[in-house]
Formats: C-alpha cells, sequence, structure tokens
C-alpha cells in the first residue's frame, strides 16, 4: 500500500501536500530501505526546491506562500533530523567553498539547526544521550538561540 501512495504521490494536488507524502513515506520506508527511503526523499525535496523556485519568480506583495513554504521545509528537516541527522547535512548541502571545515559552528540561525535542536528537546526526557548526541550535531548547522524560543516561528 505505502508503495502505491508513493508512486502516485507526484499527482497530489496541491503539490505541498504531496511532498508531504513523499517524506512520510520516506520516514516510515527508512526501517526497511534506507536508500530507497534517501531516493525518495532527495525527490521531495527537489520538488520543493522547484516549487519555492516556481513561486520566487511569480510577482506577488503576498508574502504568505513563501512562508507556507519556509514552514513546509522546516517540517521536512524536522522528519529528516528524527530519522537521521546526518541526512540534513547529505540533503539540504548547499554550495559552499571547500575551504571551510565541516566541523566548524555557523553563527546564523539555520531551520536546519534549529529542526535538529527540536528533536533533540524531544529526546530530553526519554533519552538524554540522544539528546546530547543531536545537540552536537547541530553545531555544524548553525546556532540556535533556544532560550530566545527556539522553533516559535515554525511550529
Amino acid at each position: 500500500m505505502l508503495d502505491a501512495v508513493l508512486a502516485s504521490a507526484y499527482r497530489i494536488d496541491p503539490a505541498e501536500y504531496g511532498i508531504l507524502v513523499q517524506v512520510e513515506g520516506a520516514t516510515l520506508l527508512w526501517h526497511i530501505d534506507q536508500e530507497r527511503s534517501v531516493f525518495i526523499l532527495q525527490n521531495a525535496i527537489e520538488s520543493l526546491h522547484g516549487l519555492m523556485e516556481k513561486r520566487k519568480k511569480v510577482e506577488t506583495s503576498d508574502q504568505t506562500d513563501e512562508r507556507e513554504l519556509q514552514r513546509l521545509r522546516f517540517l521536512i528537516l524536522r522528519k529528516i533530523a528524527a530519522v537521521k541527522p546526518d541526512l540534513i547535512h547529505r540533503l539540504f548541502r548547499e554550495k559552499t567553498s571547500h575551504e571551510e571545515s565541516k566541523e566548524s559552528i555557523v553563527n546564523d540561525w539555520t531551520d536546519e539547526a534549529q529542526a535538529i535542536m527540536s528533536v533533540a528537546a524531544d529526546q530530553i526526557e526519554k533519552d538524554p544521550k540522544l539528546a546530547a548526541n543531536l545537540a552536537k550535531q547541530s553545531l555544524p548547522f548553525g546556532l540556535v538561540d533556544w532560550a530566545a524560543g527556539g522553533v516559535k516561528d515554525f511550529v
């Protein structure tokens, strides 16, 4: 049944829902077939980027669409962080200078860091070691001013 849903996800309208179906399906599939799950996540992210580019080309003063796409992006980041935080770097890799160290801490507030820290916060009670590990993994993605509200703008 999951295969049938994933196969027809591209036909779902609006496209945002189709992207969400792909991400949910990929996270469900993760423990069974990681390679296929990564492929599905890559397709969903490419669809999201295509949708964002398409919407940028349309001149509008209404920023609601952009805000909704940012929320969708954050939701996808959070789902991926819950499955395997290292995938965020692999799937959302931006073109960066090769001189930058992978282990350096970015001084910006990033969605990627927020998503990983959000999952870490969820794990504090259940598994403090996992939460600490997730927090450490978030550092290369940027700083998160957790005391100032963490993910308040996206949740």
